[in-house]
């Protein structure tokens, strides 16, 4: 190949070149415009005009400077400053155009040097992308993220004052309960006296008064202790030290312990959880829960009937217990097991209760990770 060849190969190619560029500039989507090194616009594309706004002939008496947002054109001009110089060759910079109408534009602009043949620059090449949408996107979630944290705050004052007022109540709750308490085992332990006195002894209707007294003055204390236990659980004082332990001996065990009293009521204990049964729980707790529900079983059992102790087909972790009582009203079961409602009523031979039993049982299975639950 002679050199004429190589001549008219590069010639030919440099025309490719320039018409690739030219289709790019001319058609292309993205805008560019060419600016002189004092900021003027030299040539645009159309994607740039339809950006911006101008036509090409109102670009070209303006500069670069005039259609960026005041905030912004500090950092750019000093970019363009040392492009200008040749400390750089080209930069990227997020900013904001603004438009023939006076709207706001952000755009991704990347500026590159054009040199002439000493490498000295003569333009800038700039080319533009709209991140309009996505820096509103950026604006949105920025502005979500600050107004998550104030509710954030927010939530942590109110949690903290919760944890307090908590506090707070668990305190006066054993305080009060102590000051009640003590005074009546004091009301107790004089009834007792006058009832047993043998050298002052009552008549029958003074004894049937001071045992209603009596039976008051224990109720009142099963009742504070049944508020203390809860108070306990829900602070945190009582919790739950599981480990595996054998369902049909504590079920053996509550048995032994209410046995008399289900033989004053002429009811049947039966034990029917299989030997082995093996339960990951608190025994002193789970044995608290299980007692409560069977004393409550005999509580609503009429003479001669039965409770019996089992575990569920298919739920092998489950004790069951299920009494031929007279059952539980429908009104009061969607608030069994809290405490702040009432929901005790007397058992079948008159018997009172706390209303304070199957809610610690609840909460006990709960810290657990367990549950409580009532079936027809």
């Amino acid at each position: 190949m002679n050199n004429t060849d190589k001549t008219n190969n590069s010639e030919e190619a440099l025309r490719e070149s320039e018409e690739r560029f030219r289709s790019v500039f001319e058609d292309g989507e993205l805008a560019i415009a060419v600016v002189s090194l004092d900021f003027r616009f030299v040539d645009v594309n159309p994607a740039m005009c339809k950006m911006v706004g101008y036509t090409k002939e109102e670009l070209k008496t303006l500069t670069f400077p005039e259609i960026t947002h005041p905030e912004d054109r500090d950092a750019n001009l000093q970019l363009s400053e040392q492009l200008r110089k040749g400390e750089i060759l080209h930069f990227t910079i997020e900013k904001r155009y603004i438009r023939k109408n006076g709207e706001t534009l952000w755009i991704l602009l990347t500026v590159s040097a054009i040199r002439d043949k000493a490498g000295k620059p003569v333009y800038g090449l700039a080319i533009s992308k709209d991140i309009t949408e996505r820096k509103r996107t950026e604006e949105n979630l920025n502005a979500y993220a600050e107004e998550l944290e104030k509710k954030n705050v927010i939530l942590e004052q109110a949690r903290k004052k919760a944890e307090d007022a908590t506090k707070l109540k668990d305190k006066f709750v054993t305080l009060v309960s102590h000051d009640l308490k003590s005074p009546l085992t004091s009301i107790m332990g004089f009834s007792q006296a006058l009832h047993s006195d043998t050298e002052h002894p009552l008549h029958d209707e003074q004894k049937e008064m001071l045992q209603i007294t009596f039976n008051n003055v224990e109720k009142m204390i099963r009742m504070i202790d049944g508020l203390l236990q809860i108070s306990r659980l829900q602070s945190g004082q009582v919790v739950a030290n599981p480990r595996f332990i054998d369902g049909k001996l504590v079920c053996n065990t509550v048995i032994d312990q209410l046995m008399q009293l289900a033989k004053d009521k002429e009811i049947e204990l039966l034990n029917e959880v299989p030997a082995g049964t093996r339960l990951f729980a608190d025994y002193d707790l789970f044995f608290g829960v299980i007692q409560n529900i069977v004393s409550n079983a005999i509580k609503f059992c009429r003479k001669g009937g039965h409770i019996r102790l089992f575990v569920p087909p298919g739920r092998k972790t489950t004790i069951a217990v299920q009494d031929t009582g007279v059952g539980i009203n429908e009104k009061l079961l969607p608030n069994l097991f809290k405490h702040e409602v009432k929901t005790s009523t007397k058992g079948t031979a008159g018997e009172d209760g706390t209303g304070f039993g199957l809610p610690f049982a609840y909460e006990i299975m709960q810290e657990h990770g367990g549950d409580l639950s009532i079936c027809a």
